[in-house]
């Protein structure tokens, strides 16, 4: 089975978002996309040839980036509607490292240091 983990980073940036989820949107917003975070991780997971990633050689060799949406229909229903939130991640052997979870507004850039460990 295709594993995940999210670096201590990338757990902050869970918390956050889920934190503003619930005070926008409240609890079952929250519950909704937690649960379309870790069906995106999962998902995101299954891909180990890349298939469905964008490469992003600008944060770093081996980064990549799947955005929510993708796995929209992983998450029983309700759904979220229009997530907006993309992981970037990277492989470690076969387990899918989470390094970051950011708005797709934001620029990775800004928020990933390439020269960092991803541990």
């Amino acid at each position: 089975m295709p594993s995940f983990r999210f670096v201590h980073a990338a757990d902050l940036d869970v918390v956050d978002i889920l934190a503003r989820s619930q005070r926008d949107f409240g609890d079952v917003a929250r519950t909704r996309y937690a649960s379309l975070i870790a069906a995106a991780a999962q998902h995101a997971a299954e891909h180990p040839d890349g298939v469905d990633f964008q490469t992003h050689v600008d944060l770093g060799d081996g980064v990549l980036t799947w955005h929510l949406k993708q796995s929209i229909s992983r998450c029983p229903a309700p759904r979220v509607r229009h997530p907006v939130h993309i992981l970037v991640c990277r492989w470690r052997g076969d387990v899918l490292v989470v390094g970051r979870v950011l708005h797709e507004r934001m620029d990775p850039t800004r928020y990933l240091d390439p020269t960092l460990g991803w541990d």
